[in-house]
């Protein structure tokens, strides 16, 4: 856990955000949230049990996910490229932007399978036998 906070303090998007409480991100870590996210105990006809989550990075991941929403806007806009639609931008690879991205959403996915690691953890071990 100690290396993935490391890269969070590391992270270039951070300069994007604007204020983030770091100290929500890793409160947050190993809980469910809202929306969509569910964990359910399922039992099959054959007598075994299964457990199925669905969680992921929680905020910190729509907050990175709505600012790299922008990034591709702002870089179309800034090399003069006339887009069909404002939702048709993208990154070019190897552009500083597209490389702040890919860091952020690689850390994103390791938080969010850390926090899923966390709840199956809890699950297991808070179930009985």
């Amino acid at each position: 856990m100690q290396v993935l906070f490391d890269r969070f303090e590391k992270l270039e998007i951070l300069s994007i955000l604007g204020k983030v409480d770091a100290r929500r991100i890793w409160r947050q870590l190993g809980t469910l949230g809202g929306g969509n996210h569910f964990i359910e105990v399922c039992l099959d006809e054959a007598g075994t049990v299964w457990i199925m989550l669905h969680s992921g990075s929680r905020n910190i991941g729509k907050t990175i996910g709505e600012a790299a929403i922008g990034m591709p806007r702002e870089a179309a806009q800034r090399e003069n490229i006339a887009l069909p639609d404002r939702d048709l931008a993208w990154l070019n690879e190897g552009t500083p932007e597209f490389n702040r991205y890919v860091q952020a959403l690689d850390w994103a996915q390791d938080y969010a399978a850390l926090n899923r690691d966390l709840m199956l953890f809890r699950v297991l071990t808070s179930s009985p036998a």
